[in-house]
């Protein structure tokens, strides 16, 4: 009996927990230890893979759009690929008439041109699911769809008081212009032109791709109802070339350099061309110089692109006073001179 205590104070005295395992509570308590740990571990990952999104989640179902406005043609959804809920909207939807379904455009697409003569506009009906076309008409004298001033005047017409112009369509086919037309109340008296003075223009270093050689500005009076309106810059011929339609915004100055912006200068309105503006170049096309403006105190006609595009101008030329040599059609040098005019006309049209 002796031995068997005395290993026992042994072992209580150095603190062997190895040494002392009971046949039961031992087991217990390891196995107890065990399943503990492993139903912790367990619940987490558990938690940690449940749906972010399913139709549980808040919104599911629901009407929505991608933009986030009016009309909501989508609903909220889940997307298997990031779990997310998302709006899931048909493609194509709303369609261009800002409605949920398909749209039914044999009448034209909405806001362009449509009919039979091109000249309606596609409009939407009342609940968006078709376009209606209206406002077409037959295209006028010129081929455009814009009634024509004066009316009933055609291409080819005389006009102005002196009867010395012609109608012609403008670029856009939406215009008459009376080319060349003048009125006998211009600062020379009577019906013979009244050219101030010219400039023979062209593009220089871009070789004809915008103006070409041969471009002749014309400074006249033509008289007219409006004074300030009579004083005309006409480009007679303008030779242009097949960049210039393409300019973003080409304008037409008088200044004291090719350099509009680096001078003294006054710009003529409307535009020479401009593609910005849907604006093309038109040879009948002329530009007013108000009575104020003294046309003599610049040395230089000028076309720029005021866009910034372009750091040269696009065309240019030395203004000259009084009537250039020889005058488009024939007309002879002298006319605009007063007293001589009528005998420089002749002699230029039997010549």
């Amino acid at each position: 009996m002796r031995a068997p205590l005395l290993s026992l104070l042994l072992v209580l005295a150095v603190g062997c927990e190895d040494c002392v395992q009971p046949a039961d509570g031992g087991a217990d308590a390891g196995v107890g230890e065990g399943e503990g740990e492993g139903e912790g571990e367990g619940e987490g990952e558990g938690e940690g893979e449940a749906p972010l999104c399913s139709e549980e989640t808040v919104g599911f179902g629901e009407p929505c759009s991608v933009s986030g406005d009016a009309p909501f043609c989508g609903t909220f959804g889940c997307t298997p690929q990031s779990d997310e809920l998302v709006c899931l909207q048909p493609p194509g939807q709303p369609n261009r008439c800002g409605a949920c379904r398909e749209l039914d455009v044999t009448q034209g697409v909405p806001n362009l041109p449509c009919g039979e003569y091109r000249c309606g506009i596609a409009v939407c009906n009342g609940d968006g699911s078709a376009t209606e076309c209206i406002g077409d008409h037959p295209r006028n004298a010129c081929g455009g769809c814009e009634e024509l001033v004066p009316i009933a005047a055609f291409p080819g017409d005389v006009c102005s008081g002196c009867a010395t112009g012609t109608q012609v369509c403008g670029t856009n086919q939406e215009e008459l212009v009376c080319f060349r037309g003048r009125e006998s109340n211009n600062r020379c008296g009577g019906c013979g032109r009244c050219i101030l003075g010219h400039a023979f223009v062209d593009d220089g270093a871009f070789g004809g791709l915008y103006v070409g050689v041969g471009t002749l500005a014309i400074i006249e009076d033509v008289g007219g109802q409006n004074l300030d309106q009579a004083i005309r810059v006409t480009f007679d011929p303008l030779v242009g070339g097949p960049g210039l339609d393409g300019l973003p915004s080409a304008q037409v100055f008088l200044s004291d350099t090719l350099n509009p912006f680096e001078s003294s200068r006054y710009q003529m309105e409307p535009a020479f061309s401009s593609a910005l503006a849907g604006r093309l170049s038109d040879p009948a096309r002329s530009y007013a110089i108000p009575r104020f403006i003294d046309f003599t105190t610049f040395s230089q006609l000028v076309i720029f692109d005021s866009s910034g595009l372009l750091t040269l101008p696009v065309a240019g030329g030395r203004i000259v006073q009084g009537p250039p040599p020889t005058l488009p059609g024939g007309e002879g040098e002298g006319e605009g001179e007063g007293e001589g005019e009528g005998e420089g006309e002749g002699e230029g049209e039997g010549g």
